[in-house]
This record gives C-alpha cells, sequence and structure tokens, in this order.
C-alpha cells in the first residue's frame, strides 16, 4: 500500500457525556472514517505530550477515503399515495436501486415527496464514491 496525502478535517468536541471526541473527515468524500474517544485526563495528556494509551477508535468508511463523491437527484412515480414515509422509504429501495449507485433514502424535505395522480412522486438522490485522477 503506498502513502498517499489527502485533504481532511479534524473536529474537537466536548461531548455531554464527559468525553472529549475528535474525528476526522474526508474533504474528498466527505466521510467520517476517525472517531477518537478520549476522557479529559487522556486528552490532556496528548496535547502536552505524553503517552496517552487505550483510546477507544472507531474506525469506518477507509474504502471511500481519498475518494470523490458523486450525487446525483432522481424523481419517480412510486404507485403508493400514502404519506408513511417508511413505506416510501421501503418502496424506493426495493424498486429504484441502480447498479454502483447507493440510494439516500431521506424524504424528509417539503420538496422529497408530492402526491399527484396514481401515487406519490419521490424526489431522492443516489451517490457513489469515484478515483480522483
Amino acid at each position: 500500500m503506498t502513502n498517499k496525502v489527502i485533504k481532511g478535517e479534524l473536529s474537537i468536541v466536548r461531548s455531554s457525556d464527559g468525553f472529549i471526541r475528535l474525528s476526522i473527515v474526508d474533504e474528498l468524500s466527505h466521510a467520517q472514517f476517525v472517531e477518537l474517544k478520549l476522557t479529559y485526563e487522556q486528552f490532556a495528556e496528548a496535547v502536552t505530550g505524553c503517552h496517552t494509551p487505550d483510546i477507544d477508535m472507531e474506525v469506518r468508511g477507509l474504502n471511500r477515503v481519498g475518494k470523490r463523491r458523486v450525487r446525483q437527484s432522481r424523481s419517480v412515480l412510486c404507485p403508493l399515495n400514502v404519506y408513511n414515509r417508511e413505506l416510501l422509504q421501503t418502496w424506493l429501495v426495493e424498486n429504484c436501486q441502480e447498479e454502483g449507485w447507493t440510494i439516500d433514502t431521506y424524504l424528509g424535505s417539503q420538496s422529497s415527496t408530492k402526491s399527484v395522480d396514481g401515487g406519490t412522486l419521490l424526489n431522492y438522490a443516489v451517490f457513489k464514491y469515484v478515483e480522483v485522477e
């Protein structure tokens, strides 16, 4: 594996559960791929240059790091004429999955659903991650 320099964003948050959380977000994919959970004591040791063993770390989405997120909008007529968001999301996943794309099933905005003759018009998005040349 070769080393790769990427741009990212570091966030440090004092959470209500008594921990300091550090997270790293990749600029291209917008994926948060590392989150560290430190006690106040561990954080103080880290910023003063001391050794901080046993830090809880969550690592995820490494397959997206360094790739560009491509997002496209879609619309489809769903034959269901309901206001139940969960039913509409399930229908969307079962009927509109495109190879190579991931469906963003969020239908919570005012413009994402519209009752029309024949069902419900769903406005949604799909996304994928592509290599940057």
